[in-house]
């Protein structure tokens, strides 16, 4: 039979299944559970409930829900319960699959259409809910009814700058960009992901688009016209004030983080290929996370070889709509697409990826090398592509990474030392976008706590997956993304900062810079920052052009030594005809390095800087003699002169508190430590233990505590 339609399907289950009878209040399915029924009304209601009471859809005689989640598998995305008397048939798994194979094709294909636009609808009411909020889950599910869908491929333009303003867009599945419509081949400004709206203050002012937006792969895309947005109006007058409200919020916000990649296609290249089946095990830990590969997927349609279906065959239809069920029932999707002999199964994941990850050997083989560029070329847009460089456990450094990055053209590498859970939970808590940055602040002789705030973490079982710093922070940074831990670290600064300074005739600065040279490149001096075992960055500040310059990449002593110039204190660094000094003249806690990371999801920020400066302890004018101020520091009485050492260090901060306070302010710091650790001067630096012990005593309980309320 090929010409069925869905009431032939709904005649069988009703032959083939088994009549429940359910009072007002039963319950057929929770949410989150696995399933493989589905159910036919014949007589009274069911809602499908959402957490907090939120309906999103009821459902009355003949309607047949629960089909998509037991045909193609995985948790229920809503409880279905009964909101008066209700009778329902209900039926397994194999017994809806032998009604739809007798209705015939056209029966499945109007089923799935059905079931597709009921699911998304529901999916957009629970988006909506969560940036409304509780107090207008009516609205939520009255915008989710008015929608139309407009499906765009990879590359496809949804609007353009200057175009007249009257729809907005929520992304249902996939991934938007926004891009300079001058200049549409380079990096896009921003990427919108599931679950985000585009353009809703147009719906209000009408006002030409301000930029070019387009799809990053194939996304579904709802909008809501602005004819629809009026006849809302008639019953929610509220809606205008809530987008404008949403708006504010987010602009008040600052830079928000880039989307994260909720579809990731996955070469194990490695030797032995088992590396993929544990990348998704940190992520089920705090994401629900689902891996495809084409055995699988035959084995959940039941039907051999459809995962390789090709465009236009039959089966294409029941594949493509298992693809869009997992990545909607799902936060992430992990597309294994290793096999070299399943080409079209590849070319399709790969298409619907937002990242190509790639775990290659330390030293690539040829056939690596050819099997990434053939799966960048199995899709005609710029997939990212980030190596996950397999080392050996003992390995003492990586090295070549800038040879790899040309030699695959790559976007990213991230470093394993060996296979462990911890260095494959680090891949793969980055290449989602949750993976965990800490940034440390700069702060002098009191940036030693820092070594106590990484002791607290590790001991709490908190991972870095990367870290950047400034000035002091920038040191402890380093040592960190060397793949120190512990009492390694102590021993590695503790060896650095003995005898450090050097003073000289205070002409260009007050120490020569010769000792902290030279203790930098001792322990930095052969390591590249792409190199590090840690992803790793830092900060300094350009006295040239009066710009904050991130170093990624190059030399990571020179990077270092750029950003604990202390103005006055230390030397300029010559670099490119520019010269850097303390990164803490304009970031003393470089928080922006790491919201602009597509791979963090959580911000933790140690900062040691002193709340406040020297105070005038007397009134000593507005001249003073150097020599009066030399026998006041020897006598044993208190010196009313501030010493020129903290002036200057605390004139480097005082641009950059502000920028420190706005992050603060905006909430992109998940924990904040605002370690005291006052009585430690800005240039002791050789009490290593005495200030990492006293920050682990006072960040220990405030780490715990966040993690607590984090889990």
């Amino acid at each position: 039979m090929t010409g069925g339609t869905l009431g032939d399907v709904r005649e069988a289950v009703r032959r083939d299944g088994s009549e429940r009878r359910l009072a007002t209040g039963d319950t057929i399915c929770s949410i989150g559970e696995m399933s493989d029924r589905a159910f036919l009304v014949v007589d009274g209601e069911l809602a499908a409930v959402l957490r907090d009471g939120l309906v999103v859809a009821t459902h009355g005689p003949d309607a047949l829900v629960g089909e998509i989640t037991a045909l193609v598998g995985g948790r229920r995305t809503a409880t279905l319960r009964a909101i008066r008397p209700a009778t329902v048939i209900e039926i397994d798994r194999a017994g809806l699959r032998a009604a739809m194979t007798e209705a015939g094709p056209t029966a499945e294909a109007e089923l799935m259409a059905a079931a597709r636009d009921r699911t998304d609808r529901s999916r957009i009411a629970s988006m909506l809910a969560d940036q409304l909020g509780p107090d207008h889950y009516d609205l939520a599910t009255a915008i989710a009814a008015a929608v139309s869908w407009v499906p765009l491929s990879a590359g496809e333009r949804l609007f353009s700058q200057g175009d007249v303003a009257d729809t907005a867009y929520l992304v249902v599945s996939g991934r938007l960009e926004v891009v300079d419509p001058a200049d549409v081949d380079c990096a896009p400004m921003l990427t919108i992901g599931r679950g985000e709206i585009v353009g809703e203050l147009g719906l209000i002012d009408r006002a030409p688009r301000s930029a070019s937006v387009r799809a990053a792969r194939n996304s579904l895309v709802a909008q809501l016209d602005r004819d629809d947005f009026l006849r809302l109006l008639a019953s929610h007058p509220e809606l205008p004030a809530l987008l404008v409200r949403r708006t504010v919020a987010r602009n008040m916000a600052g830079a928000e983080r880039p989307a994260r990649a909720r579809s990731i296609a996955v070469a194990d290249l490695v030797e032995g290929g088992a590396l993929l089946a544990r990348l998704g095990t940190p992520l089920e830990a705090i994401a629900s996370t689902m891996t495809l590969d084409p055995s699988e997927i035959d084995a959940v349609l039941d039907q051999p070889g459809i995962a390789q279906s090709r465009a236009g065959d039959l089966s294409e239809a029941r594949l493509i709509e298992l693809l869009h069920e997992a990545e909607q029932s799902n936060d992430h999707l992990l597309f294994d697409v290793s096999d070299t002999s399943t080409p079209f199964w590849s070319g399709r994941a790969v298409q619907r990826a937002d990242l190509l990850v790639a775990l290659v050997d330390a030293v690539p083989t040829a056939a690596q090398v050819a099997e990434v560029r053939n799966l960048r070329a199995a899709t005609s847009r710029r997939i990212p592509l980030w190596l996950g460089v397999v080392h050996a456990a003992d390995a003492p450094k990586p090295s070549n990474s800038e040879t790899l990055r040309r030699r695959f053209a790559a976007d990213r590498l991230i470093h394993l030392r060996g296979t462990s859970d911890t260095e494959l939970g680090r891949l793969a808590r980055l290449a989602a976008g949750r993976g965990i940055g800490l940034a440390l602040s700069g702060g002098g002789g009191r940036g030693l706590g820092h070594l106590g705030v990484l002791e607290a973490l590790e001991e709490l079982g908190v991972p870095i997956d990367a870290v950047v710093g400034t000035s002091m922070g920038s040191v402890i940074a380093g040592v960190h993304a060397q793949g120190l831990t512990g009492a390694e670290r102590r021993r590695a600064v503790a060896d650095q900062v003995k005898k450090l300074l050097d003073y000289t005739l205070p002409i260009v600065s007050m120490i020569s810079g010769r000792r902290i040279s030279a203790s930098i490149e001792n322990q930095f001096g052969e390591w590249e920052i792409g190199d590090t075992w840690v992803p790793y960055a830092c900060v300094s500040t350009s006295l040239t052009y009066s710009e904050r310059r991130t170093h990624r990449r190059g030399p990571l002593g020179a990077a270092i030594r750029a950003s604990v110039a202390i103005p006055g204190v230390l030397p300029p660094v010559p670099a490119d005809g520019e010269l850097l000094v303390d990164g803490g003249v304009l970031d003393n806690l470089p928080i922006g390095l790491l919201t602009e990371d597509e791979g963090i999801g959580t911000i933790i920020a140690s900062d040691v800087a002193p709340t406040r400066g020297p105070t005038a302890r007397d009134d000593y004018g507005t001249s003073v003699s150097g020599w009066k101020a030399l026998r006041r520091q020897m006598s044993k009485g208190r010196s009313p002169y501030p010493g020129i050492v903290g002036t200057l260090l605390r004139s480097t901060l005082v641009s950059s508190t502000r920028d420190r306070d706005r992050h603060v302010g905006s909430g992109s710091i998940d924990c904040y430590l605002r370690l005291d650790l006052r009585g430690v001067g800005l240039l002791e630096f050789e009490v290593v233990d005495e200030v990492a012990d006293r920050a682990f005593e006072l960040a220990r309980p405030e780490i715990a505590a966040w993690s607590e309320r984090a889990v």
